[in-house]
């Protein structure tokens, strides 16, 4: 029952000092953000820190993949398969599932570009999920449209980097930035995404 409480205390503090480093990051950014400012936000001492995490770039890795494991799991996982009369629902569905994540984590976007320019270790952590989330974009088509609906010359690894790209910047600039103007999931902007990607892949809705 000891040892129980005694993890369940040291996991109550790992996600206290994670969701303040995430808040901090947020408001502060990559650059400006200390882990002092990190243990004051969650209010626990200095030293607690380096208990659970190595530096400022460890606990930024961290809340980064806990992000971005949210957006795979919205955009690319947790929807069922529908045969081809639904798949621009489902399309629909999952860009809607991935803006919503961009929107609700805002600013962070800019600290995660901020971070890649700054550490090594970051720029691979999410270059490497980016690459997840767009191979499995490539494996989706491969297994589920048919040839006819694509170019036979079409680069399916270029083309799910291509398109994966385009609405990943578009939602990143919107939420960091505000440009073109604030990100917001609105059925205007859905439908725009999901009607250019659609047709992207030469359909017709």
């Amino acid at each position: 029952m000891g040892e129980t409480n005694r993890q369940a205390r040291a996991e109550a503090t790992r996600h206290q000092l994670l969701e303040a480093a995430r808040i901090v990051f947020t408001e502060r950014g990559y650059g400006a953000t200390t882990v002092a400012s990190i243990t004051d936000g969650a209010d626990t001492a200095h030293g607690t820190f380096y208990l659970y995490f190595r530096n400022k770039e460890d606990v930024f890795v961290h809340v980064i993949s806990d992000v971005l494991e949210e957006v795979y799991q919205r955009s690319l996982t947790a929807i069922e398969e529908a045969g081809p009369e639904q798949d621009l629902l489902v399309l629909r569905q999952r860009i809607a599932g991935f803006l919503e994540v961009v929107v609700r984590h805002g600013t962070l976007w800019r600290a995660l570009l901020e971070g890649a320019m700054a550490s090594p270790v970051v720029e691979e952590h999410w270059l490497a999920q980016r690459r997840r989330f767009q191979q499995t974009i490539a494996g989706r088509w491969r297994l589920r449209l048919d040839g006819s609906a694509l170019d036979p010359g079409l680069d399916i690894d270029v083309a799910a980097n291509a398109l994966g790209s385009m609405i990943e910047w578009y939602a990143v600039t919107g939420a960091a930035f505000g440009e073109p103007q604030q990100l917001s999931v609105d059925e205007h902007v859905v439908d725009t995404l999901t009607q250019l990607w659609w047709s992207a892949l030469g359909r017709r809705s």
